[in-house]
């Protein structure tokens, strides 16, 4: 079996490397207006347990600052974001 074969690549994430790929999906659907930020919203509200607790308030850090600067999407990609940034503790 070679690496480029499907099965031979392992399915299983790590739980230390799920919070580096979460932070980085996060970073990515910021601001975007698609599918991205509820995708990236619902893998939060999945996963977001394995976040430590400054990992959370640099999403909600950014959250909130996205939302001041205007960049932060539509009306319904903002709407996803509060909801997460009240998940992760911010203020609603």
């Amino acid at each position: 079996m070679t690496a480029s074969q499907p099965s031979a690549w392992s399915t299983r994430v790590e739980h230390v490397d799920l919070a580096p790929l979460l932070l980085f999906a996060f970073r990515y659907a910021l601001g975007r207006r698609s599918t991205a930020p509820s995708t990236v919203a619902d893998l939060l509200a999945r996963y977001g347990s394995v976040l430590s607790t400054p990992q959370r308030q640099s999403i909600v850090r950014d959250i909130d600052q996205a939302m001041a600067a205007g960049w932060a999407g539509d009306d319904c990609d903002r709407e996803v974001w509060r909801k997460v940034a009240k998940k992760m503790g911010g203020s609603p």
